[in-house]
């Protein structure tokens, strides 16, 4: 993992990730009000219920699917999605970011 992601950053992901163990499909690195930037892991079957999301470490994600760390390097204001788990992302901008 880059150094610049700490093992304990709070990221968000929903239940079917955590809880019902779907494969994380898709990555966001989104940017926020206060100049920073959040992360989210989803098994991409949304849309989600607010009931559905959980805030975890980025240490519990990498332990749910270690590939992830292979793109930690994407950039803030895009998406990465992929078919299945070990299959290439795909990055695109995320659509009014």
């Amino acid at each position: 993992m880059p150094l610049a992601i700490p093992d304990n950053l709070a990221v968000f992901t929903t239940i079917y990730v955590c809880d019902s163990k779907l494969p994380i499909l898709k990555v966001r690195h989104q940017s926020d009000e206060e100049g920073g930037s959040t992360w989210e892991f989803h098994a991409n079957n949304g849309p989600y219920l607010l009931s559905d999301v959980l805030v975890v470490a980025m240490k519990e994600i990498l332990d749910i699917d270690p590939s992830i760390a292979t793109i930690l390097d994407l950039p803030i204001d895009n998406d990465a999605v992929r078919s299945e788990v070990g299959g290439v992302w795909h990055i695109r901008p995320i659509e009014n970011a």
